[in-house]
């Protein structure tokens, strides 16, 4: 563990040596210290700056005590409100909360579409599917659409009588620990004004991994295509077009 005896040698100027090339052979103490140092700094060089003081924590506890309170209290706050609260938290820890690049009415489209996938998720959640996993995620709404998928085949079809595209949706899920994994789900989608259905062809990938096939009718497809379906695939088509465009 760094001591704080130890932080000093970074201010200290008397202690200057313990830094310098070495020209002889360090004592035991010196060498003692030194591995403490960079093995703390090892830890901490992946760790975001909020997260490394008390200053980010105890903004987040703060802001979360806060809404429990309200709601303990019976003093609801409006959704507004609420949203705010939990922002603040976690860019309180460091989270980044809005994807820079996309605006507040392209993400509004993205939210729509992964609530309706989050919503059939949940309604299909008993049923058997060969990601389980990635069901119980969606239905948990553990999970972001990123702007790396290709669903701008879906504009040949959406707006006409109907015709089979072939699409692949990235999605960051969220794990109990360490950072997000990538999934991306490969999907060959008849798709028009009345009927939005996977056909044979379906996979899924996590992390780049070997591809698992999918039924097309896995709970896991028809999730995700009742949120692509929304408004006939205009919510999800608007915010491709903004988000998913080389050069966007």
């Amino acid at each position: 563990m760094l001591t704080l005896d130890d932080l000093d040698h970074f201010s200290d100027a008397s202690l200057a040596h313990l830094f310098a090339p070495a020209t002889r052979q360090a004592d035991a103490d010196a060498l003692a210290r030194l591995t403490r140092i960079v093995a703390c700094l090892n830890f901490c060089r992946d760790v975001a700056d909020e997260e490394l003081g008390e200053g980010g924590l105890h903004a987040a506890r703060r802001a979360l005590r806060s809404v429990l309170r309200c709601q303990q209290r019976k003093l609801r706050l409006s959704p507004a409100e609420l949203m705010g609260a939990v922002e603040d938290s976690l860019q309180a820890l460091g989270v980044e909360v809005e994807r820079r690049d996309e605006a507040s009415d392209v993400s509004s489209e993205r939210h729509a579409v992964e609530g309706e996938i989050q919503t059939a998720a949940d309604k299909l959640a008993d049923e058997d599917t060969l990601d389980p996993q990635f069901m119980g995620a969606l239905a948990r709404g553990e999970f972001e659409i990123l702007p790396s998928s290709d669903l701008l085949p879906l504009a040949a079809t959406v707006g006409s009588l109907g015709g089979t595209v072939t699409i692949d949706l990235d999605v960051a899920v969220d794990q109990d620990e360490g950072p997000a994994i990538g999934v991306r789900l490969h999907m060959v989608v008849e798709s028009g004004f009345w009927r939005w259905a996977g056909k044979d062809g379906c996979w899924i990938s996590r992390n780049e991994a070997p591809p698992l096939a999918l039924a097309a009718d896995d709970p896991v497809v028809r999730a995700v295509l009742a949120g692509l379906g929304l408004r006939n695939g205009r919510a999800i088509l608007a915010w491709a077009e903004a988000a998913c465009a080389p050069g966007s």
